[in-house]
């Protein structure tokens, strides 16, 4: 097929360019036949008169973005053309200087048109060398640019390989052509899904300039019957850069919306108009395709947000009867199918987007119509959902139920539960307009910004299924999405739910700096054969995914049994000491080779370092006692597999970890001075009660005193142990007692100055004592010069010092000690 010719970046009128208040024409539908859709998209991209960079789809008959319907088992073949042209520089509106109540709006646009371009460039990917002046093959990667693209198919559950739907690798370099063939699965649910670029680092920019559109997979009636003969509509969100000419007005959102390319433009945020049949029952498709925009739908007749009925989300028929929702959120990159009775004539209706808080490091998305619904007996004919065809119900609703007993099967896994999280990292912690480099990291790990080519951060066989905890530890909300499998969520926030639908995309509020992290569980489902190869998992809002917040994940075909046995160096540990743990992988086929991979340690079910690799099916990990919790510690090993065996789990090993522990080294002073010992005070992971510290000398250690500063220590840390000596001097004997004699740094004087002394600059003790008179002392006990008499003060030698700390161990007092040496000379 021949390709439409190379579009001008300068062109205007390419891409779709209405004007606010437009008529909604809904996007044109390809239908496939006989087994196949076969179409053209060209990627081409002009300037709009807002002077914004667009991008658009376009089929050989000038069809811009059309909705691709295909059968379960059909093949999608697309020619795809990037005509977009060599050394493109996008056109971004540049951000006006922040002003009060701008913050998030600078930090975001800032971001999307320079943070994500940069992390871009600076990614080649070479698979195979490239002779001089040669393109590479588009499965080879090559230089990443603001002029590559590819083809993500958003929710299919189809193959993870070149000419299908592969986005690590695969890159379309400007002037090339490249054929995409993706099988749709026999028993892929009907429903609504789409398709998009993802060039990593360009993602957002080619998505918000519009680079979007619709697949529908057919059948949603025959799943369920209550569909059979509706009218559809199929709308398609998108949104954009905020014009310049607005921006420095302290309402502007965080970005414009459009509803099927017509623009609801800030500050007037006139509706597009979609005209329909009056009074009538009709499925809406609704497909969030913006870049970063998180919507929260509603559908208003007569100023009152009306019930509607869900009956899929994110391409999947919910199950267990429809779902009647008021509101729905609707994050990027999610979809959801609802009946809703359009108004009857002369009736206001409106589909509408709330406000939605997205935290005080987010987007400002605020409360805005999308479009009046206006009712007429000359609306245009809509698509109509077929009847009934003989003895295929039951067929389909068999497929739709694909994921079905997702939660018995994540409960019943022998694999552990993986915690990944979302973060984020200011270049300049002190300015919130600084850079941002977004993570999504598995618990123990360390985080670090996705970047192309790089090792798989998640290991996994087909035909399994895995418990996922995700939480979110930012200031604003994230999108978690995976690409090929969808998951169920299991519970919110540690509290369970019965959710009956299947997703592929959810929004994870922001945490608002205190208590626990915002969290979902889910069951991820890899039991899809047409799935082994390697994919992403990343946050939808992809200004975020541009910058890092994506991770890589491998899906190895089933492996042949394996067995893990774990060994600990101790059973009982402190927190200044290393414990080593060892697992030992063997095949559990008899003969069967060696087992090559990782082992993932965990503790208490949280992952520990970062994966070891198996040397001779022996892999090691040494960690600080501080590591673990304090008290009992349930370690184990979870072998991550390779391509020959499966995952296997270990035996439990218990390691108890005492609540602290005490360092430190002894140290020297001369007769007279302090002696001042540094301590350290090691606290368990998990203890937070305050732990007092204590000295005592020992019985031969004279005319000296000791104390500890701080003597309360919460969290652990240093402290100081101070011994004070007394040097020689004039012996003090009391007149009315000729036996008794008063040392100048002990007895009543060290009680008395002790505490003051803790409390002011320390003084040695001794020089002060040298100062005082006997007739100083009279008041206290009465006492004389001894004449001729000394005293030797505090003899020369090593002493051992106690150091004693106690804290509460549950209800229980624990205790430990050790001897500090300390030396005088």
């Amino acid at each position: 097929m021949a390709a439409v010719p190379l579009a001008s970046s300068a062109s205007i009128g390419v891409c779709p360019d209405l004007a606010d208040g437009s008529t909604v024409s809904a996007p044109s539908d390809l239908y496939s036949q006989n087994g196949v859709l076969e179409v053209t998209l060209n990627l081409q991209t002009d300037v709009d008169a807002a002077g914004r960079q667009r991008y658009c789809y376009v089929t050989n008959t000038g069809l811009v973005s059309p909705n691709l319907r295909v059968n379960p088992g059909d093949t999608l073949l697309i020619h795809f053309y990037n005509q977009i042209p060599a050394g493109l520089v996008p056109v971004v509106p540049q951000v006006m200087p922040s002003m009060p109540g701008m913050e998030s709006m600078a930090h975001d646009a800032t971001q999307s048109s320079t943070k994500g371009m940069a992390a871009g460039m600076q990614v080649t990917l070479h698979a195979t060398p490239q002779a001089a002046g040669s393109t590479p093959s588009p499965c080879n990667g090559g230089a990443m640019t603001a002029s590559v693209s590819n083809l993500h198919f958003h929710g299919l559950n189809v193959s993870p390989v070149c000419h299908s739907d592969e986005v690590v690798n695969t890159l379309v370099q400007p002037g090339q052509e490249f054929d995409y063939s993706v099988q749709i699965p026999a028993n892929e649910p009907p429903g609504l899904y789409w398709y998009h670029p993802h060039p990593h680092g360009f993602s957002e920019g080619q998505v918000q300039g519009g680079a979007t559109g619709a697949i529908i997979v057919q059948g949603i009636e025959q799943a369920n019957p209550s569909l059979l003969g509706l009218p559809e509509q199929t709308l398609v969100i998108r949104d954009l850069l905020v014009p310049v000419s607005e921006q420095n007005d302290s309402n502007v959102p965080a970005w414009d919306i459009s509803l099927d390319n017509v623009p609801v433009s800030f500050p007037s945020y006139t509706p597009a108009v979609v005209p329909v049949a009056p009074s009538q029952q009709q499925l809406w498709r609704v497909l969030n395709s913006a870049a970063d925009t998180i919507l929260n739908l509603q559908y208003v007749v007569g100023g009152t947000a009306q019930t509607v009925t869900v009956v899929a989300i994110d391409g999947v028929p919910i199950t267990g009867g429809p779902i009647q929702e008021s509101s729905m959120l609707l994050p990027p990159g999610s979809r959801v199918e609802f009946v809703v009775t359009t108004p009857a004539l002369g009736q206001t209706a409106q589909l509408v987007t709330q406000y939605v808080n997205t935290g005080p490091d987010g987007d400002y998305d605020p409360t805005r119509p999308i479009a009046n619904i206006v009712s007429s007996t000359t609306a245009p004919t809509l698509p109509i959902l077929p009847l009934a065809k003989p003895g295929t119900g039951a067929m389909a609703r068999i497929k739709a139920k694909r994921f079905s007993a997702l939660p018995e099967a994540a409960a019943a896994s022998t694999i552990p539960q993986r915690t990944l999280y979302f973060s984020e990292q200011l270049l300049v912690p002190t300015d919130p307009n600084s850079p941002t480099t977004f993570f999504i990291t598995q618990d123990g790990m360390t985080p670090q910004a996705y970047t192309m080519g790089q090792a798989p951060n998640i290991v996994v066989h087909s035909g399994t299924v895995e418990t996922w905890v995700i939480q979110n530890r930012a200031l604003e909300d994230h999108i978690f999405h995976i690409h090929q499998i969808h998951f169920q969520v299991l519970a919110v926030n540690g509290v369970a739910v019965d959710d009956p639908a299947i997703r592929d995309t959810y929004d994870l509020p922001y945490w608002t700096g205190q208590g626990a992290y915002p969290s979902i569980t889910v069951a991820m489902d890899f039991r899809d054969p047409n799935i082994v190869g390697t994919f992403v998992y990343h946050c939808h809002i992809l200004q975020h995914e541009d910058a890092g917040m994506m991770g890589a994940i491998e899906v190895l075909p089933p492996g042949a049994a394996s067995t893990t046995v774990l060994a600990s160096s101790t059973a009982s540990t402190t927190p200044g000491a290393t414990t080593t743990l060892t697992a030992t992988v063997a095949s559990s086929v008899p003969g069967g080779s060696t087992p090559t991979g990782q082992v993932q340690f965990q503790s208490n079910g949280l992952d520990i370092g970062n994966p070891a690799t198996l040397t001779n099916s022996v892999a090691t990990l040494s960690i600080a006692g501080s590591t673990l919790q304090s008290g009992a510690n349930s370690v184990q090993a979870f072998y991550m597999g390779d391509a020959s065996y499966a995952e296997s789990l270990s035996n439990v090993s218990t390691v108890t970890d005492a609540p602290f522990s005490l360092s430190g080294s002894g140290t020297s002073a001369a007769v007279g001075s302090a002696a001042n010992a540094p301590l350290n005070l090691i606290i368990a992971s998990g203890y937070t009660n305050a732990v007092q510290l204590a000295c005592a000398l020992p019985s031969n250690l004279a005319e000296a005193a000791c104390f500890i500063n701080p003597s309360s220590v919460v969290g652990g840390g240093p402290a100081m142990l101070t011994v004070n000596t007394t040097p020689v001097h004039a012996s003090l004997r009391d007149s009315s007692h000729p036996g008794i004699v008063f040392p100048a740094s002990v007895g009543v004087l060290s009680a008395l100055l002790l505490p003051w002394m803790r409390r002011k600059r320390r003084f040695k003790l001794a020089s002060m004592m040298a100062v005082i008179s006997c007739a100083g002392l009279m008041a206290i006990s009465g006492c004389s010069r001894g004449a001729g008499k000394t005293d030797p003060g505090t003899l020369a030698g090593t002493y051992n010092v106690t150091v004693t700390a106690t804290g509460l161990s549950g209800t229980t007092p624990y205790t430990t000690s050790m001897t500090v040496p300390i030396t005088v000379q």
